[in-house]
């Protein structure tokens, strides 16, 4: 015995209905979900690229003023001025290093899931590194001069390692040899912590 077809009309309901509620599983569950994974993505590149800035900023000053000398024969008035100029530009940078410490969560955290093992340790570990050494170089007490050729030598690595884009190789010879560089850097013993001048418990 043959069976009734139903109407046109149910499969067109249920087909109706179906799609209502996989469009509102997409909405309730997917789409939140995507659109935050987007707003992580964007701030990960936001961060990136206020690193990339800061790195910028440090190459171009240090480019700048390493080269710094008075001329023989400058007027007094004219050197003091150049030298207040230059006090300002390695206070500038002092600020720049003090902010690579301050954001240091923010953009070495993009890089932790960033692994070297040809190197033995990641990209998080490695930013971390270079913002603290480039701190320590500006907390120093090196010349001026020494200070700013510092500054620059390891930021343009650090920034070709990380931002030369279109570049696989060169990004590769930077990895390779950033910690070498930073370990020209890194002070041989451990700097001791100062003594405490509270008064010793009797």
């Amino acid at each position: 015995m043959l069976r009734p077809m139903k109407d046109p009309y149910y499969y067109v309901l249920i087909s109706a209905l179906t799609s209502a509620i996989v469009a509102l599983g997409i909405e309730l569950v997917a789409k939140p979900r995507m659109e935050a994974r987007k707003e992580r993505i964007l701030g990960d590149h936001r961060s990136r690229l206020r690193f990339d800035q800061r790195l910028t900023q440090i190459i171009v000053m240090s480019a700048t003023w390493e080269q710094f000398v008075i001329p023989p024969g400058t007027r007094e008035d004219f050197r003091d001025r150049l030298e207040s100029e230059q006090a300002r530009a390695l206070r500038e940078l002092d600020e720049i290093t003090q902010a690579l410490i301050d954001e240091l969560g923010s953009y070495a955290g993009t890089y932790v899931s960033w692994k070297l093992p040809v190197l033995g340790t990641t990209g998080q570990a490695l930013i971390a590194r270079y913002a603290f050494i480039a701190r320590g170089i500006s907390l120093s007490d090196r010349p001026a001069i020494e200070k700013l050729r510092s500054l620059k030598e390891i930021s343009l690595v650090m920034q070709e390692a990380l931002f030369s884009r279109w570049h696989a190789v060169r990004r590769a010879r930077a990895l390779q040899k950033l910690p070498d560089l930073l370990d020209q850097y890194t002070p041989s013993e451990p700097v001791q912590p100062p003594e405490s001048s509270a008064m010793p418990v009797e």
